[in-house]
């Protein structure tokens, strides 16, 4: 039998690169419920969003602070 996985940790979900299309952090949990994984998907730090960034090195960055803000929520 295949064992269920309880957290795919955060990652940047960056769309191939393209900054015409909106980025986001995605995290996936399961629901002790309902037994199912619920995607959860993050933009926002704050009061900035990684959309606000024009370049992609600039959105990697804030990407970064919001993965590891969600990692030290969960941790």
């Amino acid at each position: 039998m295949r064992r269920k996985k309880i957290l795919i940790h955060p990652h940047l979900c960056d769309r191939k690169g393209d900054i015409r299309k909106r980025w986001y952090v995605e995290l996936s949990q399961r629901d002790p419920q309902t037994d199912r994984m619920e995607r959860r998907r993050f933009e926002q730090l704050g009061a900035s969003s990684i959309n606000d960034y024009h370049t992609p090195d600039e959105r990697r960055v804030f990407a970064e602070k919001i993965i590891e803000d969600l990692r030290n929520k969960l941790a």
